[in-house]
C-alpha cells in the first residue's frame, strides 16, 4: 500500500514539473502573431447591389383601341420619334355618337345663354356708371346726400363684378363647347379606319415588351420599356445607421459582378427615406438606397445584374493599425496581448477607425509591437509564448 501512494506522489511530481517546463522554460506556448505597424487604412460599407438603367421609359398607349403585333424585341436599338407600335382605335357606336352630338348642341346653347347674359350684364353696367356720374354731379352741389352717392357706386361695383363672372361662365361655356366636338371629332374619325403611331420619347434599346401579340388595350396600357443602356447606375440599399456615415462623392468599389476586374464608382444620391426590409434570418431592418454612378462600365454588364459594391466611408495613410484578431472587448475596454521579453501580457488599447481586417491604434501600442492574434484561453498575462517569425 505505500509502495501504491510512493508512486502516485512520484507521477504527480514528473507531471507537474511538465506542465512547469512547458510553461516557464523552454520554447514556451505557440502562438500566432502580428506586428503593430503604420498603414493605409480604409473602412467601407460593404452590401449587395443590383444595376439599373438611369433613364427608363414606358411606352404607354394614349389611346385605347386594336394594337398590332409588337416587332420589336429585347435589346433592339430605337431612335427618339421612331414608331414602335400602331393602334386602330376603338370605334364608336351609333349610340354613343348620338350622346356626344346631343352634349356638343347642350354645350352651344350653354354658350349662347352665357353670351346673351354677358351682353345683358354689360348693357346694365353701362346704365349704372352713367347714372353714377349724374349722382356724382348732383352731390357736388350738394343737390344729393352722400348715401346715396355711397348706393349709387355700390351699384356699379356690383355691376362690374356680375360682369366679370359672366365673362368667366362664358368662358366656361367655350371650353365646353370644344371639348364636346372634339369628343365628337375623334368618333367620326375613327370610322375611317384609321391607326396612331405610337413614337419613341427618347434613343436607347427596348428592356421589356410585356405583351407582343396584337390585342385591345385601354389608355396607358404599357407597350414596352426602353432606356439608355450606356447609362448605368448601381442601387446598394445599406443599414440607416450606415447611411448617415456615407457622404455624396464617397468612393466605391464594386467586385463579384462576374468580370475579371475590380469596378469603380462614386456615390451620386442617397435617397432621404428608409424602407423595412426583413433579412435572412427574419430580422426587420431600416434600409436606405443609395445610388452609385460607375466610372467606367463593362459592356457585358447589363440592368438588373447583381453586384459587390464597397463604398469607402474613410482612407487615410500612414496609420498605426492592429489586426482586428488581435482585439477584444474586456471589462468594457479593448485589449490585446502584446509579447515583451518573450511572454504575452495583457495591455488595454484605444482605438480609432476599424475595418474588417485592421483597427486604428490611438493609444497604447507602439510600432513594431508584436501582438497576439486569435488568442485562446490558455494565454493569459504573464504566459511564456513561442511563434514562427512569418512577418
Amino acid at each position: 500500500m505505500n509502495k501504491r501512494i510512493v508512486w502516485i506522489a512520484v507521477g504527480v511530481l514528473v507531471l507537474t514539473a511538465v506542465v512547469v517546463i512547458s510553461v516557464f522554460g523552454g520554447a514556451g506556448l505557440e502562438v500566432e502573431t502580428a506586428v503593430v505597424s503604420p498603414r493605409t487604412l480604409q473602412v467601407s460599407i460593404s452590401e449587395e447591389g443590383r444595376t439599373r438603367v438611369v433613364d427608363r421609359y414606358v411606352v404607354a398607349a394614349p389611346v385605347a383601341g386594336l394594337v398590332e403585333r409588337i416587332l420589336l424585341k429585347e435589346g433592339d436599338s430605337v431612335e427618339a420619334g421612331q414608331v414602335v407600335a400602331r393602334i386602330s382605335p376603338a370605334l364608336a357606336d351609333s349610340r354613343t355618337r348620338r350622346v356626344l352630338a346631343a352634349q356638343v348642341e347642350t354645350a352651344v346653347a350653354q354658350r349662347s345663354q352665357a353670351r346673351a347674359q354677358l351682353d345683358d350684364l354689360t348693357g346694365r353696367l353701362d346704365q349704372t356708371a352713367r347714372e353714377l356720374g349724374r349722382v356724382r354731379a348732383l352731390a357736388r352741389d350738394s343737390i344729393l346726400s352722400s348715401q346715396e352717392l355711397e348706393e349709387a357706386e355700390l351699384a356699379a361695383e356690383s355691376g362690374r363684378r356680375m360682369v366679370t363672372a359672366s365673362e368667366a361662365a362664358l368662358a366656361a361655356a367655350e371650353a365646353n363647347v370644344t371639348a364636346a366636338r372634339a369628343a365628337l371629332s375623334g368618333t367620326r374619325a375613327d370610322q375611317t379606319g384609321g391607326t396612331f403611331s405610337v413614337r419613341t420619347p427618347a434613343s436607347g434599346r427596348v428592356m421589356f415588351v410585356p405583351e407582343r401579340s396584337e390585342r385591345t388595350v385601354g389608355v396607358g396600357t404599357p407597350l414596352l420599356e426602353l432606356g439608355n443602356s450606356e447609362a448605368m447606375e448601381i442601387v446598394v440599399d445599406v443599414l440607416s445607421e450606415d447611411a448617415v456615415r456615407i457622404d455624396i462623392g464617397d468612393p466605391v468599389i464594386i467586385d463579384d459582378w462576374g468580370g475579371d476586374r475590380v469596378l469603380s464608382g462614386r456615390v451620386q444620391r442617397i435617397e432621404p427615406s428608409a424602407f423595412t426590409k426583413v433579412s435572412a434570418l427574419g430580422v426587420e431592418e431600416q434600409r436606405v438606397n443609395v445610388v452609385v454612378a460607375l466610372t467606367d462600365r463593362p459592356d457585358r454588364l447589363g440592368a438588373g445584374y447583381r453586384v459587390e459594391a464597397s463604398i469607402v466611408v474613410w482612407e487615410e495613410s500612414d496609420v498605426l493599425t492592429i489586426p482586428t484578431a488581435a482585439i477584444f472587448s474586456l471589462d468594457g475596454a479593448w485589449q490585446t496581448f502584446v509579447i515583451r521579453n518573450g511572454k504575452a501580457h495583457l495591455t488595454a488599447l484605444q482605438l480609432g477607425q476599424r475595418s474588417n481586417e485592421d483597427a486604428q491604434v490611438l493609444g497604447g501600442l507602439e510600432n513594431g509591437d508584436r501582438v497576439v492574434i486569435h488568442p485562446t484561453d490558455a494565454v493569459s498575462s504573464g504566459t511564456k509564448v513561442s511563434w514562427e517569425p512569418v512577418d
